[in-house]
């Protein structure tokens, strides 16, 4: 009714298209949900969803590798200090332990479906500990990696570094400048003794107290902005190592979500692939009735052949002359002629067969 209320407001709005082209769209959406509402088997309706969680499944465990890498790497390069030979051992760390993983949770799953609860639940023991491995690896791992691009440690060092140069070569400058002061005081004595000026007045003396005062004011300021600089360090090394762990903290989510991922992922096929042995074996199980069948009915067929042909025929029942009853089966016939004893040949046949042994 709606179609038909929607068609007669295009029509009176628009001239519409073509009869033709109309009927041939109507053909073709028949057609189309007649494919699409077909009964078919069960493989061909959900290969397309199977296929793609298949997909899913090898990017996350290409993803658990890629993020293990780092973690087995830094290990074996550690060791062996031979960046080859630790990649190498490193990838086939993490490809054997995810092969593990798959197996050990696609068996949990295949006994969970098969009720076989105690070996499901051993075989789930096992993958949790394959698991953790993975979990281990593949967090450290990434946090290591990432963790490495967010950490600023060396950076904020190399500026403390450069503020501490600046800082003592500014006060090595200052106390330079007070001691050339207090020098040029001592040797330039302006009281005289004798005929020689040997001797600093009390003005000059008064100068290089207060310079020793400038010396000792220096000092204490160098320590203070030495130790506020040391403090600063901290602060920021205290934030960079909370940014660095905050970082971490986020690919160890990343990376509990990515495994939650798998473990449903391997559920989801084995119960697929549990549909697909069972519709299998459905039509194993039906062509292996029609063999049956058709054996048994050729058996049959063949011992009625023998029964036919090799089996010793019976005695014939003898049975009273009356009327027009065959001498060797005894049915009732319609005579041809006046001696006629036998309702047909193989009859007679049989009956002087049977008298002639």
């Amino acid at each position: 009714m709606l179609f038909y209320l929607f068609s007669q407001k295009i029509n009176n709005q628009s001239p519409g298209p073509p009869p033709g082209k109309l009927k041939n769209f109507m053909e073709n959406l028949i057609k189309y949900a007649n494919w699409s509402y077909k009964r078919r088997s069960f493989i061909s309706e959900w290969a397309t969803f199977i296929i793609l969680t298949l997909f899913a499944k090898l990017c996350a465990m290409a993803f658990s590798i890629f993020a293990g890498f780092f973690f087995f790497y830094d290990v074996y390069s550690n060791l062996f200090n031979n960046r080859l030979l630790a990649s190498g051992l490193s990838i086939t760390n993490l490809l054997l332990i995810e092969s593990l993983t798959a197996i050990l949770v696609s068996k949990f799953f295949k006994f969970i479906l098969h009720k076989e609860y105690k070996t499901a639940f051993f075989n789930l023991f096992l993958a949790l500990v394959v698991f953790t491995m993975t979990f281990v690896s593949s967090t450290e791992g990434l946090a290591l990696r990432q963790g490495k691009k967010a950490d600023q440690t060396q950076i904020i060092k190399n500026q403390f570094k450069a503020k501490e140069l600046a800082l003592k070569l500014e006060y090595t400058k200052d106390c330079d400048q007070i001691q050339k002061q207090i020098q040029i005081n001592l040797l330039n004595p302006l009281g005289w003794k004798g005929a020689k000026q040997d001797r600093l007045v009390g003005s000059q003396l008064a100068k290089i107290d207060q310079y020793y005062k400038d010396l000792k004011a220096l000092a204490e300021t160098y320590k203070t902005d030495k130790n506020r600089l040391t403090v600063e360090l901290k602060n920021q090394l205290d934030i960079n190592d909370h940014m660095v762990k905050k970082t971490s903290n986020k690919y160890y989510n990343i990376v509990v979500f990515v495994m939650l991922i798998v473990f449903f992922i391997n559920g989801v096929l084995v119960y697929f692939f549990s549909r697909i042995q069972k519709g299998s074996n459905d039509i194993d199980n039906i062509l292996n009735e029609v063999d049956r069948k058709t054996s048994q009915l050729v058996e049959n067929r063949i011992l009625k052949a023998v029964d036919k042909y090799f089996k010793e025929p019976e005695k014939p029942i003898e049975v009273a002359q009356q009327g027009n009853a065959c001498k060797h089966c005894g049915k009732p016939f319609e005579k041809r002629g006046t001696h006629q004893k036998f309702c047909s040949i193989v009859c007679r046949d049989q009956f002087w067969n049977v008298k002639k042994s």
